[in-house]
């Protein structure tokens, strides 16, 4: 991703491999960052909880696509037609 010009952080990046899930989505939304992740079912949960307590955060992304190259391509589309800020608060799937 970060070949293609989108600013990407992975969990290892941010040292946060091993944390709660909760804690990740907690901290991407602290950075104001979309995450993404192939955790479908508890970041849909997280996802319901957040819109329930009126938390925020900048966005989520599910996928279980699981090929780099579809998943990129999917990224990529996906930025040309929705921005930032119409990614605040919502969940799609990739």
């Amino acid at each position: 991703m970060r070949e293609r010009g989108i600013d990407a952080l992975s969990v290892y990046d941010m040292h946060q491999q091993g944390c709660a899930d909760a804690t990740l989505l907690a901290y991407a939304a602290s950075q104001n960052c979309i995450l993404l992740t192939h955790n479908i079912r508890h970041f849909v949960t997280l996802h319901r909880q957040y819109l329930a307590e009126g938390r925020s955060h900048a966005g989520i992304l599910v996928t279980n696509e699981r090929y780099i190259g579809q998943l990129l391509d999917r990224l990529l589309a996906l930025i040309q037609v929705v921005t930032a800020e119409e990614m605040m608060k919502t969940l799609r799937f990739l």
